[in-house]
Parts: C-alpha cells; sequence; structure tokens
C-alpha cells in the first residue's frame, strides 16, 4: 500500500535506527508539513522520515489530500472516516517498517490536524508498541473506546494545541489527555497561548524537545 507523492528524507544503504512518519492536515500534502519536518528532523541523524500524501485527493483544493472524509468536525462523524482507513493505515506502516527493517519499537508517529488524529488512532490499533507519538491541533474521538480495544500502545504521546484554534478546538486535546491519563497512559499535554490552528515556534521547541528525549 504505497501513497502517492509527498516527501522523503533517507540515505539509501544506510541502517536507521527509527522511522518517523508525518500525517499532513486537511487540504494538505507531505511537502506542506516539511518546513516542520526539517526543524525536528536536524537533531535526529539516525532517523528516517517519511511524509507521505494522503489517500484521496480533495475536491477544489489543487494539490491537497485528505486520510479520510470529513462530512463534519463532529468526534462521530471523524471515528467512523477513520475506522473506514484502518487498513489501508495499518498496510502502510507495516510496508514501511519492512522497508527500512525497522521494528515497531522504532517507530514514531506524528501529524498536524487530521493527520494528529490518524497518528493516535494508529498508535491503537496497530496493537503494538511503538516508540512515541506526537499530535499537532488534534485528538482521539471516541479514545476511551479504542484504548479499550487495543492490546498494546506506547505511552510517551505528546498533544500540543494552540488556545485560539478556530478548527479544531483545544478542549478535544484537553479531552483526549484525561481520558488517556484515566487509562494510566502519562501523556504530555500542551495548550499554547495566541497560537491558533497552525504550528508556530513555541509549538515546534516543545516538538523537538518531545523528539530528542524519546529517540
Amino acid at each position: 500500500m504505497s501513497f502517492e507523492g509527498g516527501s522523503e528524507v533517507f540515505i539509501k544503504n544506510i541502517k536507521y535506527k527509527h522511522l518517523l512518519i508525518l500525517f499532513h492536515g486537511y487540504g494538505a500534502n507531505g511537502v506542506d508539513i516539511m518546513p516542520f519536518a526539517y526543524e525536528v528532523k536536524h537533531d535526529l541523524e539516525n532517523t528516517a522520515l517519511l511524509a507521505p500524501n494522503g489517500f484521496e485527493p480533495v475536491f477544489g483544493i489543487e494539490g491537497g489530500y485528505k486520510w479520510f472524509d470529513i462530512d463534519d468536525l463532529t468526534p462521530e462523524d471523524i471515528y467512523k472516516n477513520m475506522i473506514i482507513q484502518k487498513g489501508k493505515l495499518i498496510n502502510y506502516i507495516e510496508e514501511q517498517l519492512k522497508r527500512f527493517d525497522l521494528d515497531y519499537k522504532d517507530l514514531v508517529l506524528g501529524g498536524f490536524s487530521q493527520g494528529a488524529c490518524i497518528s493516535l488512532y494508529l498508535n491503537f490499533i496497530l496493537n503494538q508498541k511503538i516508540n512515541s507519538v506526537l499530535s499537532l491541533s488534534g485528538g482521539l474521538p471516541f479514545a476511551e473506546q479504542i484504548i479499550q480495544e487495543s492490546k498494546e500502545f506506547s505511552n510517551n504521546i505528546c498533544l500540543i494545541h494552540g488556545k485560539n484554534d478556530g478548527v479544531i478546538p483545544y478542549h478535544y486535546s484537553v479531552e483526549t489527555d484525561a481520558i488517556f491519563h484515566k487509562h494510566g497512559i502519562k501523556s504530555q499535554l500542551h495548550l499554547i497561548n495566541g497560537m491558533e490552528h497552525t504550528i508556530g515556534i513555541e509549538c515546534i521547541k516543545i516538538a523537538r524537545d518531545f523528539l530528542n528525549k524519546n529517540i
């Protein structure tokens, strides 16, 4: 299950220790998230980086892709449409780990907005203890149910959200973090004053520190 397009940063014939996969937001593409990726990647020399394009193009947005459909931004809608893509997502992860000859413990997932939801979702549906997860301006709808159905997952989770986010309100991350802690998952939650639905300087610093600590 290879996605068309996107961006990749690695040197052939080099044995990497970790794989970082970043999932972009709705209507964007893998190239769009690369400025953030380069900000955190320069400290991670032993990490290969992938930023694939979403499954389908977004009508009316040139070069824009999506991981799942959005009928509205309710938790029910997001959860329903993520489930539809479950098989494709798992196949892609398995394919990339095999490609780089790495194990699940070497895998780091991250994403922005819709991509953040995908990263959090994958952490639990893979049923493997991956390295860590970085969520930027996202959240996990129906987290309670998803956690209960998962056999194994990473506890190293960082949630970052702007308090002025008018697209995905920051309470999505707050509620997700609360459910995580309820189940003994010691996630980090960082709420950034004044930040809208974007990746700001403070967000980059927090993300870099988190990745450097875990990779």
